[in-house]
């Protein structure tokens, strides 16, 4: 076999017999990437309670004043990737959008890698006081343009979009992957019952026993606060424009959150919210049809979902970028 192509999947494949190992550089995963299309450098951030925030800024190579827009993790401990090679969504998306034109910052958790402070009593509440802190900080960067700085949430992070924005008005959009549209009790039931229906290990007979048994493990801080959270009680105070995305395949956080979230905000007078359900995308934004987590070793690549970059990345661009050459026009 000489070459072969899977474009759901973003994987190319071809036999080059005569390129050698050094026409194939490594590409650190906090760096910027090895064809230099943009800048990559270490920053942190100081918090008012007292840590240090680590993260990757990545920017343009051109651009006097650019747009930006803050990276949020899900619900578990989380590095600034969002998850160890080959899987790093966050590198991603920010790939996608620095190359786009858009400044990106992503971050370790508040006591995760090299960030300091303790992960294990902080709450979705403690996260979005952090994102807070790196948008603050952000808007005071030079070649960032203080007034259009997004926000982009995966899983957790999609709460956390909406509970900075509807306290911030100058935030000036933001993007949930895979957000929650239900209360945090309810979500966790429906995770439990979905991760059981797909285990093939527990008989059908012993499954809504396996459900009750699982939900009553002891939880942690972060998660007892977290099934106390109604999502749409921030959605409806958001006032910017938004983009509410949802892999099809996810069965980790229910489809229909998707509209949830949007009719949310659409409620309070906000016509500028847009959803797509990406076919075929699991809740991890990897293609993947089935989104069992024991089906990943049989997923032919760990890239997040190409489709779901572009149509992230053009609306990105359509209200980060246009918008600014309407400024300079008036």
């Amino acid at each position: 076999m000489l070459s072969a192509t899977l474009p759901e999947y973003g994987v190319i494949i071809e036999r080059r017999t005569d390129f050698t190992a050094a026409q194939y550089p490594l590409w650190p995963p906090y760096a910027a990437p090895p064809d230099g299309a943009y800048r990559a450098s270490d920053v942190s951030i100081h918090a008012a309670q007292g840590h240090a925030l680590a993260g990757t800024l990545t920017k343009p190579l051109h651009g006097k004043l650019v747009p930006a827009a803050v990276l949020i993790t899900g619900l578990g401990p989380a590095e600034r990737n969002g998850g160890s090679p080959p899987w790093m969504p966050l590198q991603d998306l920010a790939d996608a959008l620095t190359r786009a034109g858009i400044a990106v910052l992503r971050v370790d958790d508040r006591g995760i890698g090299k960030s300091t402070g303790d992960h294990a009593p902080s709450t979705t509440y403690d996260e979005a006081d952090d994102v807070q802190t790196e948008v603050a900080w952000l808007r005071a960067q030079p070649g960032i343009d203080p007034k259009r700085i997004a926000l982009v949430g995966y899983s957790e992070g999609s709460l956390i979009d909406l509970m900075v924005a509807s306290k911030d008005p100058s935030i000036a959009a933001i993007v949930s992957l895979d957000g929650t549209g239900v209360p945090g009790a309810q979500l966790a039931r429906e995770q439990t019952e979905q991760a059981v229906l797909h285990d093939p290990s527990i008989p059908a007979a012993d499954r809504e026993k396996e459900v009750e048994k699982e939900l009553a493990e002891p939880l942690t801080p972060r998660e007892r606060v977290f099934l106390t959270i109604d999502p749409l009680m921030y959605a409806g105070r958001v006032h910017c424009p938004a983009l509410i995305l949802h892999g099809g395949s996810d069965i980790t956080v229910p489809v229909r959150s998707a509209e949830k979230i949007a009719n949310a905000i659409r409620s309070n007078g906000n016509p500028d919210v847009t959803v797509r359900i990406i076919p075929g995308v699991s809740h991890s934004l990897l293609p993947d049809p089935v989104g069992a987590n024991n089906g990943w070793v049989y997923l032919p690549a760990f890239a997040t979902s190409p489709q779901l970059l572009e149509v992230m990345t053009n609306w990105a661009k359509t209200h980060l970028l246009s918008s600014s050459r309407k400024d300079m026009q008036r």
